[in-house]
């Protein structure tokens, strides 16, 4: 198994170890656009603004209403064929998961204060946001 070799610029600094929308930590400092800071002088926030709803898909609900217009006109001339077609309310059974919503992650340190919102489309996404600040937040008190 490879790994992917760390990011670092042209300036000879340390590689980032972590990228948060466009917060990057290297192991001695955290780079914002509102600046810089030594990496054990900042502290970190995360807040889950994202929600997760179960619904009927728009494809089990199309199916559902063509299954009940196919169906009624043969409830009327063979019985069996028409509560076949009615079998399409079945699909009404089917969901799906959607996440909509954000997460927020905030850096602060002295003379530091930055949030950056970030979309959460998933929710596998939400816990990699989580997981990257408490990588991040890791490394503010491992060095």
């Amino acid at each position: 198994m490879t790994y992917p070799v760390p990011v670092s610029n042209s300036w000879g600094m340390s590689p980032f170890l972590v990228d948060i929308g466009d917060i990057h930590c290297t192991s001695d400092e955290v780079i914002t656009p509102a600046g810089r800071r030594p990496i054990r002088s900042v502290s970190w926030e995360f807040r889950d603004l994202s929600r997760t709803v179960r619904v009927t898909p728009a494809w089990a609900v199309t199916l559902a209403v063509v299954g009940v217009v196919l169906a009624l006109p043969f409830l009327l001339i063979f019985l069996p064929l028409g509560v076949l077609g009615l079998l399409s309310l079945l699909f009404l059974i089917a969901k799906e998961d959607r996440t909509t919503g954000w997460v927020v992650v905030g850096v602060h340190g002295h003379g530091l204060n930055y949030q950056i919102q970030l979309p959460a489309l998933s929710p596998g996404q939400v816990v990699d946001y989580g997981s990257r600040v408490n990588y991040a937040h890791s490394l503010s008190e491992l060095y």
